[in-house]
């Protein structure tokens, strides 16, 4: 779709007008069932498409969404060029421009300490809160991590980030808290994971169920697996939906 307006396209709006003359309430049915075609033919182009390229197209910039994405993500932390370049796999220039406009427009602050430049997310600009927001969604730390589990995609029901990092309440030295649920085994999600302990600087600690250990866990109450179903999550593999299957399957048999 190239428009989320509640305006009716042409097929729609015909339709509506061929609609025996009951009064507003016919009419109002049907705008209402054209617009709930509408937004699920939105959700359906934003799932395919995937919450990592939004970012992108967004700001207009791929290098720009990573660098708000990642920047964002970390708001306690400082980064020079250097860092940027291991961290986000791209040219140091393009990064030094990027930086300097996103600097310029009171986006990022830098602090420059001998020769380097170091830049962190400007907690004073008028729209912090809403990029911080944008960027947990979209970019950095899920897209690191989906990328060194998508080996084991196939066994992977569903992952998630809970804890400090989901909720946005995380500090430098935080550590990454992730639940996975499949057929995947503990050892081999340590081992898939290690590259991005050493990347960020982060320990990761997951948690690692199958999907009959985790549904025990749900219907028996167990506290930490309700606490962790209750609070924020930023989704690495699947989806609300499917971590909401997986409670209904005991349920079903």
């Amino acid at each position: 779709m190239s428009r989320c307006s509640h305006v009716l396209d042409g097929q729609q709006a015909d339709a509506v007008a061929a609609l025996p003359d009951r009064g507003a309430k016919s009419r109002n049915e049907f705008n209402q069932k054209a617009d709930a075609v509408g937004y699920t033919a939105i959700a359906v182009v934003i799932t395919a498409k995937g919450v990592a390229s939004m970012l992108a197209e967004l700001l207009g910039s791929g290098l720009r969404a990573k660098l708000i994405g990642w920047l964002f993500t970390h708001p306690d932390e400082e980064f020079f060029v250097r860092q940027l370049e291991s961290l986000l796999d791209e040219d140091s220039t393009n990064l030094s421009r990027e930086l300097v406009r996103l600097e310029r427009l009171g986006i990022l602050t830098c602090r420059t300490s001998g020769r380097q430049k170091h830049y962190r997310a400007n907690p004073l600009c008028p729209i912090h809160d809403e990029l911080r927001g944008i960027a947990r969604k979209t970019a950095g730390l899920t897209d690191i991590l989906r990328e060194l589990l998508a080996p084991l995609s196939g066994e992977i029901v569903v992952a998630f980030i809970y804890g400090s990092q989901a909720s946005g309440t995380s500090q430098a030295a935080s550590d990454v808290d992730l639940m996975v649920v499949g057929k995947v085994g503990f050892g081999e999600v340590v081992a898939a994971l290690q590259p991005a302990q050493e990347k960020l600087g982060r320990e990761i600690n997951p948690t690692v169920y199958s999907k009959a250990e985790f549904n025990a866990k749900l219907h028996k109450g167990h506290h930490f697996v309700r606490a962790v179903m209750e609070g924020p999550k930023l989704f690495v593999m699947g989806d609300e939906r499917e971590l909401a299957g997986l409670g209904q399957e005991r349920v079903a048999r």
